[in-house]
């Protein structure tokens, strides 16, 4: 699980490199096609591990861990599609 959330840290990071980068008009492909990969493969990994861990502890925490994924990217994602229909 710590790889999962490890890698989680990292795509939101990108994600939010990707808005800044939309925010002063510069391209977002280097690095928005790598936070979709890790966002879903974060994801996976958090959704395997539900299954394999006995903890009850661990299963909250990579619950937490998938809304909170799947909330920002939303949000992020929201946030850089108004600003390219602003700018167009």
């Amino acid at each position: 699980m710590f790889g999962a959330s490890n890698q989680l840290i990292a795509a939101v990071v990108l994600i939010a490199i990707s808005a800044y980068l939309v925010e002063h008009k510069k391209p977002i492909w280097y690095t928005i096609i790598p936070s979709f990969f890790m966002v879903i493969t974060s994801i996976g990994a958090l959704i395997y591990g539900l299954f394999r861990e006995q903890s009850l502890a661990l299963i909250i925490i990579s619950v937490l861990l998938i809304i909170f994924a799947i909330v920002v990217f939303i949000e992020i994602l929201y946030k850089i599609s108004k600003k390219k229909l602003k700018k167009n």
